[in-house]
């Protein structure tokens, strides 16, 4: 029987949502924002948006279109924004599509369009050690993908950005990196740790002396987008989507900061503890609070995969919880438990 079969049978009636605690402190702060809208000829012609402040909530606007238009002149269009925030992660999610079957009037450029941005940031680090000060730095985990593709006469763009950054110094040192095509051409930007993103990074802050025994503020951003655009008269197809809904975060089984011996990090709101971040609930893969039936599939899916080197395993191999590099029978006994059990581990 395959591995998958065999994480069916055991996880199938269960009819258990497990709730994920968010034990999120008060003094830190969140935001996530973001917007879908249409341009025709540079005019706004359409726009949702939203804006919210809440530690571990999630929001979405999409517009998709009931059915394809009965006129091939009207284009079909797709457009979709996500966000969440916590004071451990943030996810951003973006997808824009337009298909338009037949050539028609209008001289005009037309953009349809998803962005999406996410921060968080705590103010109860405290760097400990002998010294009054220590010069170092914190890193960072980015997982996600992206993707464009249009026809000849479309043009598309998705992009994504992360910074982190450190007791109010600008030494945030996170990058860019983005796709576009145009006219049928591929093309790749990046810059700093970003510039050839490939799915999975890492980065850090530019190393500055800070103050040991004194709270320090740490801030963490990410902003994404996906646009299409093309001139109204001409019929094609294009769609971007960048999909950073596996979250980013400080790094994971390694120290945050990069520290001496006899030197420590710790911060209840971002739970480091002896300068190793600790993740809660590790079985909420998209961080919505819940360990359900979409948890399940990517966790399945990392199971039959199991290696997490493997090039077909999802960026960042989000369900190999105990980050041994596979995903395993061990990774399963701590999947099922909050599956069933209504707890996260």
């Amino acid at each position: 029987m395959n591995r998958s079969r065999v994480a069916l049978l055991v996880l199938a009636g269960s009819g258990v949502l497990a709730t994920c605690p968010q034990t999120l402190l008060a003094d830190g702060t969140v935001y996530f924002t973001g917007a879908i809208g249409i341009y025709a000829g540079g005019t706004n012609t359409y726009k949702e948006e939203y804006y919210r402040t809440d530690p571990g909530g999630q929001a979405s606007r999409t517009f998709i279109q009931p059915s394809e238009p009965s006129d091939p002149t009207i284009p079909y269009l797709v457009m979709r924004s996500t966000a969440s925030a916590g004071l451990r992660y943030l996810v951003a999610s973006t997808f824009a599509q337009n298909i338009k079957i037949g050539a028609g009037s209008g001289n005009f450029n037309y953009r349809v369009e998803g962005t999406a941005a996410a921060s968080f940031t705590v103010d109860d680090l405290v760097l400990h050690g002998p010294g009054p000060t220590i010069f170092t730095s914190a890193r960072a985990r980015l997982t996600g993908r992206i993707s464009v593709g249009t026809s000849v006469n479309y043009s598309g763009y998705c992009s994504v950005q992360a910074s982190i950054s450190l007791a109010g110094f600008n030494n945030a040192n996170g990058g860019f990196y983005s796709e576009n095509t145009n006219g049928g051409n591929h093309f790749i930007n990046g810059s700093g740790p970003l510039q050839n993103f490939n799915g999975l990074v890492e980065f850090g802050t530019i190393p500055k002396n800070l103050p040991t025994e004194t709270p320090l503020t740490m801030t963490m951003t990410l902003s994404v987008g996906s646009s299409i655009e093309h001139y109204f008269a001409f019929s094609g197809n294009g769609s971007s989507n960048a999909d950073f809904g596996s979250t980013l975060q400080l790094v994971v089984g390694k120290p945050v900061f990069d520290l001496p011996p006899g030197y420590t990090a710790s911060s209840v709101q971002a739970n480091i503890v002896d300068n190793i971040y600790i993740p809660t609930c590790r079985a909420d893969f998209n961080h919505d609070s819940l360990v359900d039936d979409t948890d399940f599939t990517v966790f399945v899916g990392g199971y039959n995969i199991l290696d997490c080197a493997d090039p077909e395993m999802y960026p960042g191999c989000p369900a190999d919880v105990n980050y041994d590099g596979f995903v395993d029978d061990a990774d399963f006994v701590v999947f099922v438990v909050a599956y069933n059990e209504l707890a996260c581990s």
